[in-house]
């Protein structure tokens, strides 16, 4: 991979508590209380999919490496003043997984330093959810992700 790349990832989830139309956006809200993703930077001779499987070990505490054949790449963002490539990815993992995340996140290596929490935006609460701060390009990216998959019903 090219130097000056970032990736991030939308990880949800269907059928959470027992209802297939509730579904779940995990979301991060980060040191400066602004909403993103999990991810960060590719380190030189890193893929797009490594650097999310090493970011979402140290930032969550989940290893993504099961659902690695699951990362799509859903848009590609320039950040001019870092002159930095933004690659937005969604995976959907398990229920079981996304309650994992939900209840374990800060016992992860790099949580306390990385992210402030992490919350399951419910699918009925997308278009409430798009008014809150969110960093850079992460609102784009949440439309972009929540169109693809018709959440605004």
């Amino acid at each position: 991979m090219e130097e000056n790349q970032a990736v991030f990832v939308i990880l949800y989830s269907d059928d959470f508590l027992g209802n297939p139309h509730n579904k779940k956006v995990l979301t991060a809200v980060r040191w400066d209380n602004r909403f993103g993703y999990i991810g960060g930077r590719v380190e030189k001779g890193e893929s797009l999919e490594g650097a999310l499987v090493r970011e979402v070990r140290e930032e969550i505490g989940f290893d993504l490496t099961p659902y690695k054949d699951n990362i799509d790449i859903i848009c590609k963002n320039h950040h001019d003043k870092k002159s930095l490539d933004i690659y937005t990815c969604e995976c959907k993992i398990s229920i079981d997984d996304m309650r994992f995340i939900l209840g374990n996140w800060f016992s992860a290596k790099d949580a306390e330093f990385e992210i402030a929490g992490v919350c399951a935006i419910n699918s009925e609460h997308n278009e409430k959810m798009l008014k809150n701060n969110f960093a850079a390009t992460a609102r784009y990216e949440l439309e972009t992700f929540l169109k693809k998959h018709d959440f605004f019903k």
